[in-house]
C-alpha cells in the first residue's frame, strides 16, 4: 500500500509532466517572445555591513580558508557557497567557451583564475578541461571517456610551494593534474568502467578529507571512494555502498511523455550529449538514484555529510524504492595495519526526501538542509539533533548558501530567494529578494534559476523569465544584502543546474547545462535563441567600482574588527584579516585596470594605493585600528 508521501510524490511527478506537455503546446499566447531586461544604472555602494563576531574554521588545510574563488562545487569543501572577495558590481557577458559541452557542476578556479571543469557525456573524449579567464581560450584536456565527473576541486600542492594540482574523479577513473597541465597520477576508483547510465554512473564531485589526506568521490548509485591524494593509491578495500535504496523513477523515465516529444527533446540536445537517454534528467529530479547531489566535508572534525535515499524499509514498503531521503554523517578512520574504512556516526531519515546537498557554518558546528516540503533545517553537526526548522512555503534547492557572518543563510527556491538569520535557537526571515530583471505581461512571471552564491558585497544570483512553467530566458543578478533587491542585472545566453561560481577576478561564471529551456525551443523553433553548451563569463566592465567595493568591504571588515575586540575568537580575527587582505589584493588588481580603461586618473589611483598600503602595513603589523582608518579613507574618497 502507497504511503501518504508516495502518493503525494506521485501527483507532483504526474503534474510536473502535465505542466510540461502543456507549456510546449500554449507557449503561442506569450506575445512577444522574449523582453529586453530593465535597465540598471552603475549602483551605489551597499549598505550592509559586519556585526560582531564570525565563525571561522580552525583547521588548516590545502584548501584556501577563506576561499578567494569556487575551488570546489560550492565554493568550498563544506558547501558555503560563498567567496572572500568582492563580485563585479556591473558586468557583461564578455565570452562563451566550449559551447559544444553540457557542463552541469563546475567550473572552478586556481590561483591564477584559470578555470577547469568536466563535461557531462560529451562527443569529444575527455573527462576534464582547462580553459584560460581571459578569453576562453583552451589551455588542455586530459582525454578519457566520462559520463560525467561532476566538479574538479584545486588544492595547493604541499610539494611545490605556491603550486596547486587539480584532482578529478569519475566512476571507474580519478585524475591528479597540475595546472600546467602535466599529468601527476592517473588511478581506478575500484568500480568498473561505466555503461552510459547517466542516473547511476554520474560523479557528483571531488572533495578533500584533510585527517586523511583523501580524496572522496561520490556517484549516483551510492558508491563513495576514497583515495591518498598524493598518489591516487585505493584507501578503502573497496568501494563503500551506502545503504539506501534508489529514489522512484522520474516522469522522464516515466512514459507519460509521448514519443514524439522525446524525441524533439533529444534532437534539441543531441549536439551537446552524446547517445543521450532524457531519462539521465530525472538525477536532476534526484529520481531513480540514490544520490542526487554533492556532499559536505568539515576541514574541523573531518566528518563527511550526505544527502541520500534512505533504507527501503523506512517507507513502510520493502519493494527496492526508498521513499525517504536522510542526511547521513560518516568519518573516515584509520584501523588496524593502516586500513581506512567509512564508519556511520548518524542518519536522519526525511520524509520525501532532501531537496538540497548539506551546507555546513564555517566553524563546523552546525548543519544546514531542505527537505521536500519547503522546510529549512539547522541540525547540530555533531549529533543529528534538529536544533530548529522553518517552513519558507516553496522548496529550497541546491544547496543553501552560508555566510561566516551576521549568521545569514541564502535559501534558493524557484519563485525566489530568502535571507534566513539564524540566531541560535530560532530563525528569522528578513527578506524575500525581489528579482524583476525584466518587463513582464500576460501570464510571464519571474523566477530563480540558480543557487544563491555570496561575496563580501552582495550575493550573486541567475534570474529569469517564464511563461507558465517554461522558462524563456535568463541572465546573472547582483542582490544587496541589506534589501534583498538587485543591484545590477545583465542578460545572459543560456541556463544553468550548476551554480553561481565566481573566479578571482571577481567574475561570474555560468556553467552551461540548458534543461528548463527546452520547452521554449521546441515550441518557438528559431524565434528563441538555441540552446547552447559550455560556460559563459560575466566579466566586470566598471573597475573603478569593482576597486570601491573591495576597498569598502575590506574597511567594513576591518572597523568591525576593532570594534569587537576581546569578543572575536583568535580563528575569527584570522579569517577577517586574510579577508581583508584578499580584499585589498583585489583592490589593487582592479585599480590598476581602471587606470588602463580610463576609469581612474593615475593621479587617483596613486592616492588610493597609498592609502591600500598604508593599511597592509598596519596589518602586518596588527595595528587595527590604523589599518581600518587607512582603508575607510581609500572607500570614503568615492562618491
Amino acid at each position: 500500500m502507497q504511503t501518504d508521501v508516495t502518493k503525494r510524490l506521485d501527483r507532483v511527478a504526474q503534474t510536473a509532466a502535465v505542466l510540461f506537455l502543456a507549456a510546449v503546446v500554449c507557449l503561442s499566447c506569450t506575445g512577444d517572445i522574449m523582453p529586453d531586461p530593465y535597465h540598471f544604472e552603475p549602483p551605489e555602494t551597499t549598505g550592509w555591513k559586519p556585526q560582531g563576531t564570525r565563525f571561522a574554521s580552525a583547521a588548516s588545510s590545502l584548501l584556501q580558508q577563506p576561499v578567494v574563488g569556487f575551488q570546489t562545487m560550492h565554493g568550498d569543501t563544506a558547501n558555503s557557497d560563498e567567496v572572500a572577495i568582492a563580485i563585479a558590481p556591473v558586468f557583461d557577458v564578455q565570452w562563451v567557451a566550449e559551447e559544444n559541452f553540457w557542463v552541469s557542476e563546475g567550473p572552478v578556479f586556481d590561483r591564477q583564475g584559470n578555470l577547469y571543469f568536466s563535461p557531462v557525456m560529451p562527443y569529444e573524449q575527455v573527462m576534464l578541461v582547462s580553459i584560460d579567464a581571459s578569453g576562453g581560450k583552451r589551455r588542455w584536456a586530459i582525454e578519457g571517456h566520462c559520463t560525467g565527473a561532476g566538479s574538479p576541486i584545486v588544492l595547493d600542492d604541499p610539494d611545490i610551494p605556491g603550486g596547486q594540482v587539480v584532482y578529478a574523479i569519475t566512476y571507474s577513473r580519478a585524475v591528479a593534474v597540475r595546472t600546467d597541465g602535466t599529468l601527476v597520477w592517473d588511478a581506478s576508483t575500484g568500480l568498473p568502467e561505466p555503461r552510459g547510465n547517466l542516473d547511476r554512473e554520474h560523479c557528483f564531485g571531488t572533495n578533500y578529507h584533510p585527517h586523511q589526506d583523501a580524496l572522496v568521490g561520490i556517484m549516483g548509485d551510492g558508491h563513495i571512494v576514497a583515495l591518498d591524494r598524493a598518489t591516487g593509491r585505493r584507501l578503502l578495500s573497496e568501494p563503500f555502498a551506502l545503504p539506501g535504496s534508489p529514489s522512484p523513477e522520474g516522469w522522464f523515465a516515466s512514459g507519460i511523455l509521448s514519443d514524439r516529444l522525446v524525441q524533439k527533446i533529444k534532437g534539441e540536445l543531441s549536439h551537446l550529449l552524446k547517445d543521450i537517454d532524457i531519462t539521465g534528467f530525472d538525477m536532476l529530479l534526484g529520481n531513480d538514484s540514490v544520490v542526487a547531489n554533492y556532499f559536505s566535508v568539515d576541514q574541523n572534525s573531518g566528518r563527511i555529510f550526505i544527502a541520500s535515499t534512505a533504507p527501503d524499509e523506512y517507507d513502510g514498503t520493502i519493494d527496492g524504492v526508498s521513499h525517504y531521503g536522510a542526511l547521513y554523517c560518516y568519518e573516515l578512520t584509520s584501523g588496524a595495519a593502516g586500513a581506512v574504512c567509512l564508519e556511520q556516526r548518524y542518519m536522519v531519515p526525511f520524509e520525501g526526501g532532501s531537496a538540497s546537498t548539506p551546507a555546513l557554518r564555517a566553524d563546523g558546528q552546525r548543519v544546514y538542509i531542505a527537505d521536500n516540503s519547503g522546510r529549512l533545517l539547522a541540525l547540530e553537526a555533531g549529533s543529528g539533533n534538529r536544533v530548529w526548522e522553518l517552513d519558507v512555503g516553496d522548496q529550497i534547492f541546491g544547496s543553501v548558501a552560508v555566510s561566516s557572518e551576521n549568521r545569514e543563510l541564502y535559501c534558493s527556491t524557484a519563485s525566489t530567494i530568502y535571507r534566513v538569520d539564524d540566531l541560535g535557537s530560532r530563525p528569522v526571515v528578513v527578506w524575500r529578494a525581489d528579482i524583476d530583471a525584466y518587463p513582464l505581461k500576460n501570464d510571464q512571471r519571474s523566477v530563480n534559476v540558480d543557487i544563491a552564491t555570496i561575496g563580501a558585497n552582495g550575493v550573486a544570483v541567475q534570474v529569469g523569465i517564464a511563461y507558465g512553467e517554461v522558462l524563456m530566458g535568463c541572465g546573472v543578478g547582483l542582490l544587496d544584502r541589506a534589501t534583498g533587491r538587485l543591484r545590477y542585472f545583465a542578460d545572459g545566453p543560456e541556463e544553468s543546474v550548476a551554480c553561481m561560481q565566481v573566479g578571482p577576478d571577481g567574475a561570474v561564471y555560468i556553467a552551461h547545462s540548458p534543461v528548463r529551456r527546452v520547452a521554449a525551443v521546441i515550441r518557438y523553433g528559431n524565434r528563441v535563441p538555441p540552446l547552447i553548451g559550455g560556460i559563459a563569463k560575466f566579466g566586470p566592465t566598471r573597475f573603478d567600482l569593482l576597486l570601491r567595493d573591495a576597498v569598502r568591504a575590506a574597511a567594513d571588515r576591518i572597523e568591525n574588527l576593532w570594534a569587537s575586540f576581546g569578543t572575536m575568537s583568535e580563528d575569527a580575527a584570522r579569517a577577517v584579516k586574510r579577508q581583508a587582505a584578499i580584499l585589498i589584493e583585489q583592490a589593487h588588481n582592479a585599480g590598476k585596470q581602471a587606470v588602463a580603461g580610463s576609469d581612474l586618473l593615475p593621479e587617483e589611483w596613486d592616492l588610493l594605493r597609498l592609502h591600500m598600503a598604508s593599511a597592509e602595513q598596519a596589518l602586518l603589523a596588527d595595528d587595527a585600528a590604523s589599518a581600518a582608518m587607512h582603508l575607510r579613507l581609500a572607500a570614503d574618497w568615492f562618491p
